[in-house]
């Protein structure tokens, strides 16, 4: 039984790097303890994503075993039909908090950037290996178009994140196949020219946020938008609703105080003794 037990165990192992395994589920416990301090320790929660994590445990493994060959073969249609879902986005995409980032395909909604984080790289990585050998200027040039095309679609979605992630990848790619390192250089050199033109972008947006927070409505409609997110787990999210109802009940009081407010309330402090006369006024706090 132990022998059959250690053949079968051998098998579902033979292709995984075991120290990287490792360190990944290494990872994910920290991220399942953070989850479930954050969820206010929800098992549901939890359960959901490890359940989630079961799903990804066995892709990878079948992901795995499938030979190179079969991968490459798969490069270009995967990256075609990831630029296509893109572009689908951007004319039919679902709209959620402001951002153009799902494709409603009746029974489910997908995100395609996701699909291109594994599409571009093995997409390059099957292009360089094909001319592997004979690679010059023109390869590395069309290299940056299939970069480009992915990026700049995710990045109007928007989702600068993203967008940065897959041109990172790319890049690590291209340096793998050989790029030079003047190139990298030059690409530094680039980019501290432009540090003016993106200082000068990042104020104009500091000083739209600081716009919208002078704005109580705009401010209250931000927290909410929090609130309804799919992909978010605020702690105390019932606090955190509680204060944006006292916020837009007495607008002329900041935000963070009637979140303290309710603070205390949860935790039976009230009144909560103040010295702001506006705070005073809010259900539940005293003017000392």
């Amino acid at each position: 039984m132990l022998e059959f037990a250690a053949r079968f165990w051998e098998f579902l192992v033979r292709r995984i790097d075991r120290s990287l395994f490792g360190i990944v589920m290494a990872l994910v416990a920290v991220g399942f303890v953070t989850l479930f301090s954050a969820a206010d320790q929800n098992l549901a929660r939890v359960g959901n994503q490890l359940a989630s994590l079961v799903v990804a445990l066995v892709a990878m493994w079948v992901v795995a075993n499938i030979p190179p060959q079969t991968l490459a073969r798969a490069a270009v249609p995967l990256y075609v039909l990831a630029v296509v879902l893109l572009v689908g986005v951007a004319l039919f995409g679902v709209v959620v908090n402001g951002s153009r980032r799902w494709l409603n395909l009746g029974i489910t909604r997908i995100q395609p950037s996701e699909l291109m984080k594994i599409a571009l790289p093995l997409m390059l990585a099957w292009y360089f290996q094909k001319f592997e050998g004979r690679i010059g200027w023109k390869d590395f040039l069309l290299a940056a178009v299939l970069i480009a095309i992915p990026a700049i679609l995710v990045k109007r979605q928007p989702d600068l994140g993203t967008a940065l992630l897959l041109i990172s990848s790319g890049f690590f790619v291209l340096y793998l196949a050989g790029l030079s390192w003047k190139i990298i250089v030059g690409l530094f050199v680039a980019v501290g020219a432009a540090a003016p033109v993106l200082y000068t972008a990042l104020r104009a947006g500091a000083a739209a946020i600081g716009a919208g927070e002078r704005d109580p409505a705009a401010v209250a409609t931000a927290v909410e938008m929090l609130l309804s997110h799919e992909q978010l787990t605020v702690q105390d999210s019932e606090v955190v609703a509680a204060a944006v109802a006292q916020f837009r009940q007495q607008p002329r009081v900041g935000f963070s105080d009637c979140l303290m407010v309710e603070i205390a309330r949860k935790a039976g402090h009230t009144p909560l003794g103040t010295f702001d006369r506006d705070l005073g006024k809010v259900d539940g706090a005293h003017k000392l």
